[in-house]
């Protein structure tokens, strides 16, 4: 039977997603260690006692095993917390087995790279941008290919940066930490032709013109 008609629960003060959970929950914990999914304790036949902390590792950890994401495991893990804080609401628990349980570690994303070929077709459509708008779009592309520079650094550049046709430019990262970057002949080129119409975009932009 399903865990909501195993034990004097509500089924509707529970989201089904948490309802489903705990049902997987409690054929793994049955199937693996005998144990009863709500009171964490030895079902009738069973042998062997485990902790309610261990015991949700090892479901966990069975997870792992079966090849889930971690995401979706901590998404598990979300579901059971949120149960058990019902049980202990509803007077069905005294304790919280989770209180101690770590949520799977997340994997760290690495930045996506754009190819050779996706950035040349963004600089194409800047550049079919008619009049100024096309040349900010050429400028800031030119500026994030050839540094590399995270978008919120080049949103909080000051224009003083690059005022001066110079070769290098100066960066003020994370931690206030300054970088030097050298800039291409293209990034040079588009900042050449942008700055000169910069003060009328800004003056037409203020106005919504």
């Amino acid at each position: 039977e399903g865990i909501a008609n195993a034990h004097p629960l509500q089924p509707e003060s529970l989201s089904q997603g948490c309802l489903r959970v705990m049902q997987h929950l409690a054929m793994s914990l049955l199937e693996i260690t005998g144990m009863d999914a709500i009171t964490l304790q030895p079902a009738a036949g069973a042998h062997g006692e485990m902790t309610g902390m261990l015991l949700v590792r090892a479901y966990l950890q069975r997870l792992d095993q079966a090849g889930m994401a971690p995401r979706t495991a901590a998404r598990r893990l979300s579901a059971l917390r949120q149960f058990y804080k019902f049980l202990i609401g509803e007077g069905l628990r005294a304790d919280d087995p989770l209180g101690t349980v770590d949520a799977p570690r997340q994997p760290k994303a690495l930045p996506k790279l754009l190819s050779e070929e996706e950035v040349a077709r963004l600089l194409a459509a800047a550049r079919a941008l008619p009049g100024d708008d096309g040349l900010r779009a050429i400028a800031l592309l030119e500026l994030l290919y050839a540094t590399g520079l995270r978008v919120s650094e080049l949103v909080g550049m000051p224009v003083a940066a690059v005022m001066r046709d110079q070769r290098v430019l100066i960066v003020r990262g994370k931690g206030g930490k300054e970088r030097m970057i050298p800039l291409n002949e293209g990034a040079r080129q588009a900042i050449s032709e942008w700055l000169p119409v910069r003060a009328a975009w800004l003056a037409k932009a203020r106005t919504g013109g």
